[in-house]
């Protein structure tokens, strides 16, 4: 009896053991793609991926170095390479190639060159974690945006000298994209 009773608790301490592992190992691989997917930031000294600042300087090339080469490209009004795994897309200007726009598209969108997937990283403004569950009311309490009157349908905001654009379901409250303007304009106050 007193036999059967220690195999028992080795069976236990055993599983007990194999749980913090897999508990443990969850943990590292949790991190190791929470570290690898995209980061967006906007501060008060601009705006960043990957910790890198992305400025009206920044060239397309120094852009595809930190994203790497895009899933899909498309000459229409404005170049448009779409990072399909990511949720990111770029305009660029045809004419002399800078960037005008990039895009985090929180949910799939219908345009062909939308990414065929939503964006799969993180989105901080200023030091506040926005996505798809970020509704308008909350940006609009945030006192660094300060929001165009009368939008149409997206909702221009400037910060420092960086233009962003929300776009939000009919309700207000899910956000569906985020977009960061790179011709820069002064806040207007």
């Amino acid at each position: 009896m007193l036999f059967a009773g220690l195999l028992l608790d080795f069976k236990t301490i055993n599983l007990i053991l194999v749980k913090k592992f897999l508990f443990t190992l969850y943990i590292i691989i949790a991190t190791v793609l929470f570290t690898a997917a995209q980061k967006a930031e906007v501060t008060p000294d601009g705006f960043f991926i990957k910790n890198k600042p992305i400025s009206k300087t920044t060239t397309p090339s120094e852009l595809r170095d930190l994203l790497g080469i895009p899933d899909r490209v498309f000459s229409l009004t404005n170049i448009i390479w779409s990072y399909d795994k990511s949720g990111i897309y770029i305009y660029l200007n045809p004419a002399d190639s800078s960037i005008k726009h990039i895009s985090f598209d929180l949910v799939k969108h219908e345009q062909k060159f939308s990414p065929l997937k939503p964006f799969n990283g993180i989105f901080i403004l200023h030091k506040t974690t926005t996505g798809r569950y970020t509704s308008l009311a909350k940006l609009m309490k945030m006192k660094s945006l300060r929001f165009e009157e009368n939008p149409v349908w997206l909702n221009p905001a400037y910060t420092g000298n960086v233009k962003l654009y929300f776009e939000f379901d009919d309700n207000k409250k899910l956000l569906r994209s985020i977009g960061v303007a790179l011709v820069f304009k002064s806040n207007p106050e």
